[in-house]
């Protein structure tokens, strides 16, 4: 779930593991879970969760993402799955989901991406 950004949460603030094709893991800094696609779904409309972090090795199409589109004078980004090319979006209710990224996806922001 998306939270609004206030100063000093944790449960915003990730860690990047590096793979080929300018690829990364999203790890969680407060509780060391790793973002992922449930199922390694390549559809619209998957859920992204946190999970225990896998081999990357055995699992990795499923926790393996990418930055597009990135703006740094705006700091924004979009992020997608390498293993669908679907990007992330907030739904309505709050649940981050996989969408076309032509028409269906947020920009994320932050000021502390660095590539």
């Amino acid at each position: 779930i998306a939270y609004p950004c206030t100063a000093g949460r944790k449960t915003q603030s990730f860690r990047l593991e590096n793979f080929a094709d300018q690829s990364f893991r999203m790890i969680d800094n407060a509780n060391g879970l790793c973002v992922y696609v449930v199922g390694a779904a390549k559809t619209a409309g998957a859920g992204i969760e946190m999970h225990a972090c896998a081999d990357p090795n055995q699992t990795p199409n499923a926790m393996i993402f990418r930055f597009r589109e990135i703006d740094t004078d705006k700091q924004t980004f979009k992020i997608q799955n390498a293993l669908s090319s679907l990007c992330w979006k907030i739904n309505s209710d709050g649940r981050i989901i996989q969408g076309d990224c032509n028409t269906n996806f947020t920009l994320f922001q932050s000021a502390t991406v660095s590539l």
